[in-house]
């Protein structure tokens, strides 16, 4: 874990105990994110990556720690295109209160689960989940291999703050700095990697998205 000078550094919680937070965090999780407007710049990420290919047909996408689906919603209210979704969390509690649209395939586990299959989505959202593993390469390749070849993700990742320094303490996580995650994207096999900085209040203070994509094969 990054060491944050306002704070000692500590552990990435175990996954058990960072389930049983999110499970009490669920009821007011919405709230918290619409106060602190990450409905928005979710949004306008998810827009900006319309600028990238999309397939023609039905969009196929993986949300990995969906929370309450609020990358989900922002994703889908930025797409043409007709959206079936696989939401996938930790956190059952979460879970129920996702609200998106259709009728979604809800998945509870975690990064690594055997439940999802490789080469399966044209895209994969991904928010705020790297900072919780214990080896983010090794989850970066894993969301890599679960996108179809020309497949993108759109991802949000805290870096460091003291705001976020508050957030870890709480749940244990990581945060990594633009430059750190951009490597990241790359060593696990990304290309046309983009850095999506949020204009302005929490969300930039706190994190930063990017859009990157798994090359097609040849």
């Amino acid at each position: 874990m990054r060491r944050i000078s306002l704070l000692p550094a500590r552990r990435l919680t175990a996954e058990s105990a960072v389930a049983q937070l999110y499970n009490r965090a669920a009821h007011g999780w919405q709230a918290g994110l619409d106060r602190i407007g990450y409905d928005a710049a979710y949004r306008a990420l998810c827009a900006a990556a319309q600028d990238h290919a999309s397939p023609d047909s039905p969009v196929h996408v993986l949300d990995v720690g969906t929370g309450t689906g609020v990358m989900a919603r922002a994703f889908a209210a930025n797409t043409p295109q007709p959206c079936q979704f696989d939401l996938l969390d930790i956190s059952a509690e979460m879970l129920q209160r996702a609200q998106v649209s259709g009728q979604p395939r809800l998945i509870e586990g975690a990064i690594g689960t055997p439940d999802i299959a490789a080469d399966s989505y044209d895209r994969v959202l991904c928010g705020h989940v790297i900072e919780h593993c214990a080896d983010p390469d090794a989850a970066l390749r894993w969301l890599h291999a679960r996108l179809k070849p020309g497949g993108s993700a759109i991802l949000s990742v805290s870096k460091p703050h003291w705001c976020t320094a508050l957030v870890r303490w709480k749940y244990g996580s990581s945060a990594y700095t633009p430059e750190r995650v951009e490597t990241m994207l790359q060593t696990a096999g990304f290309t046309n990697i983009h850095r999506q900085p949020y204009a302005s209040g929490p969300p930039g203070r706190l994190s930063c998205g990017y859009i990157a994509q798994r090359p097609i094969d040849h």
